[in-house]
């Protein structure tokens, strides 16, 4: 399909330089004007970006951008994506979507776990460790009594 859209893109190219040209020129103009109204106005930082409407695969587009994740640097490849104006700007979307989405996958896991607690942090785990240790005297207590039993002779062992 770009073979066959070749000369029309090349017309387009010479085209758009002559409208940027110009358009520079117009705001350059429009600068004076207001310099002489005594209102301040700066045009060299102005970006002129004009877009052909060509259809563009869209699919292809993210597959070369998927093909190229970890050769290339990420902000290089969403670049080549159509209408993204501002690369880092989607990087740091697509941080905060892997990191919700890590974290639901988390709450998910716990969710599906019966020993899961809601809130689990140091204050349940001090009182889970108070719990071992009322556990352990328990314990120790019923071994006591064995030992008791055990040293009654056999006779008495009976209760």
């Amino acid at each position: 399909m770009k073979y066959k859209l070749f000369g029309l893109l090349n017309l387009l190219a010479t085209k758009t330089r002559y409208f940027t040209e110009g358009l520079r020129k117009r705001l350059k103009l429009l600068q004076n004007v207001l310099a002489v109204r005594g209102q301040v106005a700066d045009v060299t930082g102005c970006s002129i970006k004009i877009t052909p409407n060509i259809p563009v695969n869209l699919s292809e587009a993210v597959s070369n951008v998927v093909a190229a994740d970890g050769h290339i640097p990420r902000e290089i490849a969403y670049s080549w994506l159509p209408d993204i104006d501002d690369p880092k700007e989607v990087d740091e979307m697509m941080q905060e979507q892997t990191a919700q989405s890590i974290k639901n996958q988390q709450q998910a896991m716990l969710a599906g776990n019966p020993d899961y607690v809601e809130g689990s942090g140091k204050q349940n785990q001090q009182e889970q460790g108070n719990q071992d240790q009322e556990g352990q005297k328990g314990k120790e207590v019923t071994d006591d009594n064995a030992d008791k039993q055990k040293q009654r002779r056999p006779d008495q062992n009976k209760d």
